[in-house]
């Protein structure tokens, strides 16, 4: 048995297996753990080269059949954790007296339903074993514990050892399935930490990523040097400079989306600073430039996704000022105003109905945060049919539209790249993401890092500032939403690019910040480990200056959504939603 760190490994309902590291002293013991391949075939040479074998119900291996040979491929999606033992076990459908050599292959983003004698992998690995003489109708087992990496696919190649070829059942046939059994260790992990108790919300604020009352807890840790809490507090101040620094002259005379990007981003960032490092000074600047804003009348102008993007950081912002004394009744009645009429809420509520794919997941977000703003107010607002509706309504609405989009859409959410393939599926994919790159619409795994990647990662931006919305007002249906066919998943949206046993990729490092308040309700280690969780923890913000690439209001989710070591935060402050 261990002795120092352990990892405890939970077969869940699911089939599949969970990693959580804890401290010295936890209880230990060791279970087996039958997995299934995620992907067999084999292929054929000669006239059979470009055949695709993947639905076959047999894994032959045969030097010579008919003048061609035939392999077979198997790949396993092997856990993280402590295995101590893998046995690789094949049922044998037609027997050999000098079987197989079975091979580690390196290459593990092979397609089951592509893989051809041309388009094979290289042979690349070791030789684990052999399988010699072999009788039909029984199970073979083969030791390939030195071959297994936990958290890594394993990939196997069966090569054949002579003209007296063998068959395996595969995963297609109905029974004797082959199997990878691990043994793994067992752990009985120490209690968690206490949960924190949110603290309460400031009277006039509603809380969109953070509140009031949460900052001040953030300026105390920062100021005791508590990390993540110094760091990110640091990086604030140096981003937002001086309380009169604006590089943005005339920003609300005309929209332009990267203006808005930039503005907005620096406004919530002054919002911030107003809170956590004491100063009304920024308080002062971001309420002028958000009535700058609200009095000029500004709208999209054609550029419906930089509105959708980049309302919410300023309601973010306007929030935040609810405890400045300077920002009045009558500054919150005008930004109110300019939210609800044609120029705001009509354009995001048509995106919210209209778009399936990250438009419209920005859309909902920020129609729903529109909405969230009004509460109370007894104002109406101008929707996508010049209708006058509530804040409830809008609410619902907007809650409505973002939980059918996350799930198969409504038949009238439009997008070109894969029509009719709308929502998150079980894999995780975004069809109408992965189908503007080479991925495509089927692909269950990022081929490269190109336009499938960005586009993945620009839909959870939308779908987490939504979700960390709907959280703050008591609901937590959006991060935990999945269908019973397993669509619709937030989670497997964001484990699909980063924790994709098929092919993973790191998180756009540009846009890490939307890991954070994933991090902080989900505790998945895959995601955990993009932010540099017990290793060089990474600091989500942007650039240096407001003008050396500012990403969004989510730039400061460290901040915001970061905790230290040992903490173990609860469910943020929750106000009603619009009623």
């Amino acid at each position: 048995m261990r002795s120092d760190l352990a990892w405890v490994l939970a077969v869940v309902a699911t089939g599949c297996v969970a990693d959580i590291e804890l401290e010295v002293g936890t209880t230990e013991s060791e279970s087996v753990v039958p997995l299934r391949p995620d992907a067999d075939a084999h292929v054929r040479s000669g006239k059979y080269a470009r055949t695709n074998y993947g639905t076959s119900t047999s894994l032959p291996a045969d030097q010579s059949d008919s003048s061609t040979i035939k392999q077979s491929y198997l790949r396993f999606a092997v856990p993280a954790g402590a295995i101590t033992k893998a046995m690789l076990r094949l049922y044998v459908t037609s027997s050999s007296a000098n079987a197989v050599d079975i091979h580690s292959i390196t290459t593990a983003t092979w397609s089951e339903s592509a893989l051809t004698w041309d388009t094979r992998p290289a042979l690349d690995g070791t030789r684990i074993g052999s399988f010699a003489r072999v009788s039909s109708s029984a199970w073979v087992e083969l030791d390939v514990t030195a071959a297994v990496t936990p958290g890594q696919p394993l990939s196997l190649a069966l090569i054949p050892r002579s003209t007296d070829g063998v068959a395996f059942a595969s995963r297609e046939r109905s029974s004797g399935k082959p199997e990878l059994v691990l043994t793994l260790v067992d752990v009985v992990p120490p209690p968690p930490p206490p949960v924190e108790p949110p603290p309460a919300v400031a009277d006039g604020s509603r809380g969109y990523l953070t509140t009031p009352g949460e900052l001040a807890i953030v300026r105390s840790k920062a100021l005791q040097g508590t990390q993540p809490y110094r760091a990110a507090a640091d990086r604030l101040a140096t981003y937002v400079q001086a309380p009169t620094y604006w590089p943005y002259a005339g920003f609300a005379l005309s929209f332009d989306r990267d203006v808005f990007d930039g503005a907005s981003t620096l406004i919530y960032a002054k919002a911030l600073a107003y809170h956590v490092h004491a100063n009304e000074a920024f308080a002062a600047s971001a309420r002028d430039r958000l009535l700058e804003l609200a009095n000029s009348g500004v709208s999209s102008g054609g550029d419906d996704l930089g509105l959708v993007r980049h309302i919410p950081g300023f309601i973010a912002a306007a929030d935040l000022l609810a405890t400045y004394p300077g920002w009045t009744a009558a500054d919150k009645r005008r930004f109110q105003d300019w939210l609800r009429g044609p120029g705001v809420y009509k354009i995001v509520d048509e995106v919210s109905h209209e778009k399936a794919n990250n438009w419209g997941f920005m859309g909902s977000g920020a129609a729903a945060y529109v909405a969230d703003y009004l509460a109370g107010s007894g104002l109406t607002l101008h929707d996508r049919a010049d209708r006058q509706v509530t804040a409830a309504q809008a609410w619902a609405e907007s809650n409505l539209k973002g939980t059918q989009r996350m799930n198969d859409g409504d038949g009238s959410m439009s997008c070109s790249s894969c029509p009719g393939m709308t929502g998150i599926w079980p894999s995780g994919r975004i069809p109408h993401e992965t189908g503007r790159g080479a991925t495509g619409c089927y692909g269950e795994y990022l081929v490269t890092d190109d336009e499938s990647l960005g586009y993945m990662v620009s839909a959870a931006n939308g779908l987490v500032r939504h979700a960390e919305l709907r959280l703050r007002r008591g609901d937590r249906s959006m991060y935990d939403n999945v269908t019973s066919t397993g669509r619709g998943s937030l989670l497997r949206a964001i484990r699909y690019v980063i924790d994709n046993p098929a092919g993973s990729w790191p998180w756009n490092d540009g846009q890490i910040e939307i890991l954070e308040p994933a991090y902080r309700y989900y505790r998945n280690d895959a995601i955990g480990a993009e932010l540099g969780i017990g290793a060089t923890r990474v600091i989500a913000s942007s650039g240096s200056s407001a003008t050396s690439g500012p990403n969004g209001f989510l730039d400061f989710t460290t901040l915001t959504h970061g905790f230290a070591p040992g903490e173990n935060p609860g469910l943020p402050p929750t106000v009603p939603p619009p009623q």
